[in-house]
């Protein structure tokens, strides 16, 4: 069973969906990352640019490979921070999950300290929050419905936001700018700050450096795209591409698969391909 929703407005600066799933509770397989793959297992999470957060309710784990292919377990509650390029993870473990879907420089509002700090990698909640992660995670597993951790989930944010203030207006405008197809160029020269210092507010509030992010808006153009019927050539001119291999040379390096197989593939949901 799964339920969806937007939250409530107070949180709708800061949270873009939140999200709920009941299922059985069953451990991971342990199998090697090429065994996992041959078995249907594994799965490319492509990135977003935007933080989440996981809490797991039952014993299972969430299981991710690293580049090498060496893989690392996370049990309870689990920040996956900013990423510019897709991650690997097992996706034979389930359990209740609650999960939260995070705005575009909220990461500092909700977890203290530079978003960096949280990026390309799942972190516990509990490293961040203290003892209150495994508190909330209790209350969320109490709760008598999917909707009452929801509900439950979203208490726990309004404390943590209560006395939030937005991103700074600089950091905004240059994410409205650089997902409008804006060079980073033209960003600065639009903005007060100097270059370095809005590279460095940018990288803070979002966990990502403005031009890694530029990628992913890019990449995600071109996600959309892939779609529908249009041709390589078509994608990656509608997309900001250069030029046909830049866009299958930069999809690749950020996907871990050519277009051509992304395609192929045809997932049901563009962010998560099986294979």
């Amino acid at each position: 069973m799964f339920v969806q929703r937007d939250p409530t407005p107070a949180l709708r600066p800061f949270v873009a969906t939140l999200w709920a799933q009941r299922s059985l509770d069953r451990a991971g397989s342990e199998l090697s990352l090429e065994a996992l793959r041959a078995a249907g297992g594994l799965e490319h999470v492509l990135p977003t640019g935007a933080l989440h957060l996981v809490f797991r309710l039952g014993s299972s784990s969430l299981r991710v490979f690293d580049p090498s292919g060496e893989a690392r377990d996370f049990a309870g509650a689990v920040i996956g921070g900013a990423r510019a390029k897709a991650y690997r993870r097992d996706v034979t473990s389930s359990g209740d999950v609650v999960g939260v879907q995070l705005r575009l420089g909220a990461a500092s509002l909700l977890f203290g300290g530079s978003a960096t700090e949280l990026s390309e990698a799942h972190t516990s909640l509990e490293a961040v929050w203290g003892r209150e992660a495994e508190r909330v995670r209790e209350r969320l597993a109490e709760a008598p419905s999917l909707e009452a951790r929801l509900d439950r989930v979203e208490t726990a944010l309004l404390a943590r936001v209560a006395s939030a203030t937005l991103p700074r207006p600089e950091v905004a405008i240059a994410l409205r700018q650089l997902q409008a197809g804006c060079s980073w160029a033209d960003v600065v020269a639009r903005s007060e700050l100097s270059e370095r210092r809005l590279r460095s507010v940018f990288a803070d509030t979002v966990g990502l450096a403005p031009k890694a992010f530029a990628r992913v808006v890019r990449f995600e153009a071109a996600l959309r795209r892939l779609g529908g019927t249009s041709s390589a050539a078509q994608i990656a001119l509608d997309s900001g591409f250069s030029d046909q291999p830049h866009f299958q040379r930069e999809f690749k390096e950020i996907a871990g698969m050519s277009p051509g197989t992304y395609r192929r593939r045809a997932p049901a949901n563009r962010h998560h391909v099986r294979g």
